[in-house]
């Protein structure tokens, strides 16, 4: 059997998601009985990971009703809690939780700055086809100026 690994040619982009078939190749494998790798092989996992996904991610916002708006209203989240006195809320898609934080000063805080700030860089979401994407995508350039 094998399994997909990076080769030297390939961008930074092309080797995670290479990397990334072969995570999702090996779970289904996993989950057919068959195995990833056939043997010790340099760059092929044959050992399960600890962890089992993403359960949250919290995010820090200049105004949380908005962003809580754009989660909930056009994203189609949830919401599954609230700290009133935190000033957090969380929502939920099903699968992922976004823990949403009122920045304390927004008008004071830094933009995020992906060369030099170390923290989260994205945070990316699937969708079941491409007729969703594409539907998200007009739904996102009717609000655009207001994201």
């Amino acid at each position: 059997a094998g399994c997909s690994r990076p080769g030297p040619g390939m961008n930074p982009l092309e080797k995670l998601l290479t990397y990334n078939q072969s995570i999702w190749i090996g779970e289904m494998n996993r989950k057919s009985g068959s195995v990833l790798c056939d043997g010790p092989s340099p760059g092929c996992r044959t050992t399960t990971a600890l962890t089992q996904g993403t359960h949250h991610v919290g995010l820090t916002v200049p105004n949380l009703s908005e962003a809580q708006s754009f989660f909930g209203d056009l994203l189609g989240f949830m919401q599954v809690g609230e700290v009133a006195d935190y000033t957090a809320v969380f929502l939920s898609d099903g699968t992922t939780m976004i823990t949403l934080w009122q920045a304390e000063n927004p008008q004071t805080a830094a933009p995020f700055d992906r060369k030099n700030v170390i923290g989260l860089h994205h945070l990316a979401l699937k969708v079941a086809t491409a007729a969703v994407l594409d539907d998200l995508y007009q739904r996102l350039n009717e609000v655009a100026e207001n994201i």
